[in-house]
């Protein structure tokens, strides 16, 4: 590993004094993340991060580029061998999170071209995008959801005077990444569980999307159409032993087709937007076993997939004084897959900024979800998050807040109601 992370930061380097260290721009941001379980006492989370940003603006092109190491403080030294290694006591990753060139006017005047690897977000609700699907979501840090995972894909974007046409495509698929109590939040017991990747040729692992956006009466309007896979993996397969247990289970990500619309603007001095995903995934089916004393495995069930609806519909608006509100509806999180399995959030964010803005404190964000209407009283869940954030200069963010999480019946916050967490965090961009 560290021989990866120094060839890694050894070429970077090498291409910004080949092309001119003067002319590369480099810049980046530096930052720890702490949280600590309040019922516990368990440090939960000791991670920093280094990431890094390249840039080299050409005549006609440009190229970027973004390494992110990240080393937690949270080590997995398990017997005395592992305290000779410092990637036990201090684990890291390196990751490439974008590398990508851009052509300008390639071919036609009309046409930019980007290639490589890159993170390409559609959709105009906050950080929920249901249309959002060329790139998987990273939802490693569940509290820090509208993350995306780069891809290694071709993006081009056609001016048609106001209007603009984008096209997206990939040859490989890129599962999501997943955090490490994915089935605690989802609230799922799979047993031993086989997950099926499909396999990296054309036929199996590309994807493709359209976008066509315009302006309209003050507002912007887009169509899209996604054709690729489920990036979070669905379960196909489910065998029960005879204690009525999960004895073992198995994975895919079938294929699926999105249709989105969505639109932004300003209402009197409200801004406002909306984004649909109309979810349509090929046939495929999820098959569940019982293992009879008697008879063996026996097929009892067999449920086949139907397409399903996500929606999201939001406002904002500032105050005089600083006080700035942010409110959202939305049917369906990326992790919720199939028609009988969305649930329905309404997030509201409240901020209020002192001292030219170097005080910030937001008493409020706050999300609550229903899952059955008709009882909501047992069918309920809410997560808390306030915070203090202060800004001693212009580069430097600290995050002082904690995560309060409650409910009822099966949600993601009863389900995460004992995770409620204390954290900090410190952040300098340079």
């Amino acid at each position: 590993m560290k021989k990866r992370i120094f060839l890694a930061f050894a070429a970077l380097f090498s291409f910004s004094a080949a092309v001119g260290l003067a002319e590369v721009s480099l810049n980046g941001t530096i930052e720890t993340e702490n949280a600590l379980n309040f019922k516990t006492t368990q440090v939960e989370t000791q991670m920093n991060t280094l990431l890094l940003k390249f840039e080299y603006a050409g005549e006609g092109y440009h190229l970027f580029a973004s390494p992110e190491l990240k080393v937690s403080g949270l080590g997995t030294v398990s017997d005395l061998d592992g305290l000779k290694q410092v990637d036990s006591i201090y684990p890291y990753t390196l990751n490439l999170k974008e590398a990508y060139l851009d052509v300008y006017e390639f071919l036609l005047p009309a046409v930019d071209m980007r290639v490589g690897k890159q993170i390409v977000v559609w959709g105009t609700g906050d950080r929920i995008n249901p249309t959002g699907n060329v790139c998987p979501s990273d939802l490693s840090d569940l509290f820090d959801w509208g993350e995306k995972l780069g891809v290694p894909s071709l993006l081009l974007n056609v001016y048609l005077g106001d209007v603009i046409v984008s096209g997206f495509y990939t040859p490989v698929f890129t599962p999501a990444l997943l955090p490490a109590n994915f089935l605690e939040m989802a609230g799922a017991d799979l047993g031993s569980n086989t997950l099926e990747l499909p396999g990296q040729v054309l036929g199996e692992s590309q994807q493709a999307a359209l976008k066509v956006n315009w302006p309209m009466f003050g507002y912007d309007f887009s169509l899209s159409y996604y054709f690729g896979r489920y990036a979070i993996p669905v379960v196909n397969e489910v065998r029960v032993a005879t204690d009525q247990s999960i004895e073992s289970s198995k994975s895919g990500f079938p294929r699926l087709h999105v249709v989105g619309a969505d639109f932004s603007g300003s209402l009197f001095d409200l801004g406002v937007w909306g984004e649909l995903g109309v979810f349509l995934p090929e046939a495929y089916s999820t098959k569940s076993y019982y293992n009879h004393p008697s008879y063996g495995w026996i097929l009892t069930g067999d449920t086949a997939a139907e397409g399903y609806v996500r929606y999201v519909v939001g406002t904002d608006y500032t105050f005089e004084g600083g006080t700035y509100i942010n409110v959202q509806f939305v049917h369906g999180f990326d992790h919720e897959i199939g028609k009988d399995l969305l649930n329905d959030y309404l997030i509201t964010r409240v901020e209020k900024s002192f001292f030219q803005d170097k005080l910030k404190v937001i008493p409020l964000t706050v999300i609550f979800t229903v899952s059955e209407w008709n009882d909501v009283a047992n069918n309920y869940g809410f997560g808390w998050v306030p915070e203090i954030q202060y800004f001693p200069s212009d580069n430097l963010e600290l995050d002082l807040g904690c995560y309060i999480l409650h409910g009822s019946g099966s949600n993601i916050f009863t389900n995460l109601k004992d995770d409620d967490a204390l954290f900090f965090k410190a952040k300098v961009s340079f």
